[in-house]
């Protein structure tokens, strides 16, 4: 006697939700459901399942369910509908929406590996000025203490990564 499921998939938990640290501008969208199914997810609410372009990975059984999310911004608000299909065609007619905000970055930050330090030796006209941080940062020096960072002129050069910066002293 042939099974007949009518019944569509039930996402039984979903993440993240609430506030997520700034410590990283990525996230994965994690979610659960209680049989095989394919998910997707779309930024609009109502996308019809066959219209939602980014899809999940999914576990060898389907039922565990992921999709990296990257270029999320510090102090932003993000939601995710999500649908999803099983083996047999039916389809959630309702989203399951995510919700959840990145927190903002309020902290500075950390410096380390400053070059040169002590006394350079005499005669010296030049150096380059080293500094790695610990987030992609922005930098920028001056030649007396006490300056806001808006007032100081001198710009070090990132890496790519923004982590590593330097600059090239002149007239020492």
């Amino acid at each position: 006697m042939p099974h007949s499921d009518l019944a569509p998939p039930i996402i039984t938990s979903a993440s993240p939700t609430g506030i997520v640290s700034s410590a990283s501008a990525a996230t994965t969208l994690s979610l659960t459901t209680q049989e095989a199914a394919l998910c997707r997810y779309s930024l609009n609410p109502k996308t019809n399942f066959d219209s939602m372009t980014q899809s999940f990975s999914a576990d060898p059984l389907g039922l565990k369910h992921q999709a990296p999310l990257s270029n999320l911004s510090g102090g932003n608000s993000y939601a995710y509908y999500i649908r999803c299909k099983d083996k047999e065609g039916n389809i959630a007619l309702a989203d399951t929406t995510v919700i959840f905000s990145i927190a903002n970055d309020n902290s500075p930050p950390s410096l380390s590996n400053l070059q040169p330090s002590g006394t350079l030796a005499f005669g010296t006209s030049q150096a380059t000025l080293r500094v790695n941080t610990n987030e992609k940062s922005s930098c920028r020096y001056a030649n007396s203490n006490g300056l806001l960072f808006s007032a100081m002129t001198q710009s070090l050069t990132a890496s790519s990564d923004g982590l590593s910066h330097s600059a090239l002293l002149n007239g020492l």
